[in-house]
């Protein structure tokens, strides 16, 4: 959770497909949601987080992706969970969701209610993941990287695929990545490492060249100072750069954490991997981003925040800040 104002240098670039669209794929555009850090005060959140859900449902999506900080100044208790989850089965399309630090690193607090960490992360595995269905009313199939007998733990970490991207979820976290407990976090860096190696890897091998564009989401700001990247995410970071590279695809990374509402090319290596991270309390808002992969979009990735009241003008990203 880090509430801090960083230097943005805010760019949105075109990024055309450098792989054959496949014509048995006939559907290039189409929206989905994303939003993070809501209901950090609760119960007092409640209403207006709830609000936001009921118009997210009004609208033509084909999923929305949660990338954590369920809530901010409340208990990591399991009603709190529980709660939580009936909220993700109110959302009308599937709902994917990636854990944030508040669900289980930062839940030791004593206003996150004194938890064992490690203990939180479990109920939050037990809780949010089970078998290989998504969240929400029409809930639809993911690969697990938990499939994979070596990597049994992580039933977090999803992939799946819609029209001719191809999206993954990835447990990243704030606070550090929980660096500072290194049999977890080593582990968890190395599984996140295969598993976007293994994305990158089916995007590769899919038939006939169907993927033209990626969307990875995760939890944590990862961007410091200038967009320099701390130890804790290095490695995530340059899986993602590597993946981007080898593909020329455009690639879509969401995060949360930072609390602002931010669009950009923070990889001067991979100028083809947009950056969303979305807002976050006390702005509790979604943002609808569209995916265009034909010849004739200006851009592949463009995005519309959705508010939680039917009132609030649309909100353009931050600008870069001097």
């Amino acid at each position: 959770m880090k509430l801090r104002i960083k230097k943005v240098l805010y760019r949105i670039a075109a990024v055309t497909t450098l792989l054959a669209p496949s014509a048995a794929l006939k559907a290039k555009t189409f929206s989905f949601a994303a939003l993070g850090d809501t209901a950090y005060i609760t119960p007092r959140d409640y209403p207006i987080y709830e609000q936001l859900i009921r118009n997210i449902n009004q609208q033509p999506l084909a999923l929305t992706i949660h990338v954590g900080d369920l809530w901010g100044a409340g208990p990591c208790s399991n009603a709190n969970m529980e709660r939580q989850k009936k909220y993700f089965d109110s959302f009308e399309q599937p709902l994917i969701y990636t854990p944030g630090d508040n669900e289980w690193v930062d839940c030791h607090r004593i206003n996150f209610g004194g938890f064992a960490p490690l203990e939180r992360l479990n109920v939050v595995r037990d809780t949010f993941f089970h078998g290989t269905q998504s969240l929400g009313k029409q809930a639809i199939a993911l690969n697990r990287q938990s499939e994979d007998p070596a990597y049994k733990t992580y039933v977090e970490n999803a992939r799946w695929q819609h029209a001719d991207a191809m999206f993954a979820t990835v447990h990243v976290v704030g606070s550090n990545n929980n660096a500072g407990k290194q049999k977890e976090f080593l582990a968890r860096d190395n599984a996140n490492a295969v598993w976007i190696d293994a994305l990158f890897q089916a995007v590769k091998s899919a038939k006939a060249n169907t993927i033209n564009a990626v969307v990875i989401a995760l939890h944590a700001d990862m961007f410091g100072l200038r967009n320099t990247i701390s130890p804790a995410y290095k490695n995530t970071a340059e899986r993602i750069v590597a993946g981007a590279k080898a593909t020329g695809l455009p690639i879509l990374l969401i995060h949360g954490d930072s609390h602002q509402y931010i669009v950009d090319t923070p990889f001067k290596a991979a100028a083809n991997i947009t950056r969303l991270q979305v807002y976050g309390f006390p702005d509790i808002k979604a943002v609808k981003v569209k995916v265009d992969t034909s010849a004739q979009a200006a851009a592949t990735f463009s995005f519309t925040p959705i508010s939680a009241t039917t009132n609030s003008p649309p909100k353009t990203p931050l600008p870069a800040k001097k």
